[in-house]
């Protein structure tokens, strides 16, 4: 197959993503929710925002301007071409990019944040499996000085066991839909976009509730009140544009603060669904 040039775009921004690899693009369309459109060319000014992915002796390397990483098989490759259109996107942004997870109850959406490994992922998937649309587990977009929320690029990925095992809900999810990524270091679930529950890329809400995550030693989960100034330094870290405002970040958690709509939840092993429960209740 002859080398080729795909377009992903999501609202004006685009990457390119330079490759043989049919079977990939079509992969990665149908886990971003994205349509890949062929190019002919690479646009001026685009060298920045391209993907080149060749494969070398049974290895895949992937490339972007600045670094090159290599996977030694298809779902390692996956998992490493999602990501490298993601920071594409994010560099493209204007706005905040959150470090977070949304997904709409009420009116209006519930947005948590937190540091890795504390349970973004799992409370996004339990949100998803209720029923509850989802914005994202991982990154949102970021407007308004953060009364409305976004849907960003970015696939669910859910960190399983050691020993793999799949979260409950999962079984019903066909091959087509979710890939299972060992990554060496830790085993990634993930989800395609394209599945039922996930919010349009031009859905907007209205922010109602945001959340600092913690991870609790003990089972079970506690939801309590946070000040503004508990919460700041925590959400500024977690702001993954380059270019932000970051008053944006200050006056959205003390515009929480105000109106009682800001919180911690603290989640212990096989809280999940107790911590869900919480957040409904608010």
């Amino acid at each position: 197959m002859p080398v080729k040039t795909y377009r992903f775009a999501w609202q004006s921004h685009g990457a390119h993503v330079r490759t043989r690899d049919t079977d990939l693009i079509a992969t990665l369309g149908r886990f971003l929710g994205l349509e890949p459109v062929p190019e002919e060319v690479l646009p001026a000014g685009e060298a920045d925002n391209l993907i080149t992915i060749e494969e070398t002796g049974g290895e895949f390397i992937i490339a972007t301007h600045d670094w090159q990483l290599s996977a030694g098989n298809r779902e390692q490759l996956l998992f490493a071409a999602l990501e490298a259109i993601g920071q594409i996107f994010i560099y493209d942004f204007p706005g905040a990019i959150f470090h977070a997870g949304a997904f709409l109850a009420g009116k209006g959406a519930v947005a948590f944040f937190g540091a890795p490994q504390s349970g973004k992922s799992t409370l996004g998937f339990a949100a998803w499996r209720r029923g509850l649309a989802l914005f994202g587990d991982d990154r949102i977009a970021l407007m308004d000085e953060g009364r409305r929320v976004q849907a960003f690029p970015k696939c669910v990925k859910l960190r399983l066991p050691a020993l793999g095992a799949h979260p409950p809900g999962a079984e019903n999810l066909t091959s087509e839909m979710v890939v299972e990524a060992d990554l060496g270091h830790e085993i990634r679930f993930i989800l395609a976009r394209t599945l039922p529950g996930f919010c349009p890329y031009d859905a907007v809400a209205e922010v109602g509730v945001v959340v600092e995550l913690k991870r609790g030693v003990e089972g079970g989960a506690t939801l309590a009140p946070l000040a503004a100034e508990d919460a700041v330094e925590a959400a500024l870290q977690n702001v993954v544009s380059p270019e932000y405002e970051p008053m944006e970040i200050v006056r959205l958690m003390k515009r929480q603060a105000e109106n009682g709509r800001l919180f911690r939840l603290t989640v212990g092993p096989g809280g999940t669904e107790h911590a869900l429960d919480l957040l409904l209740e608010v």
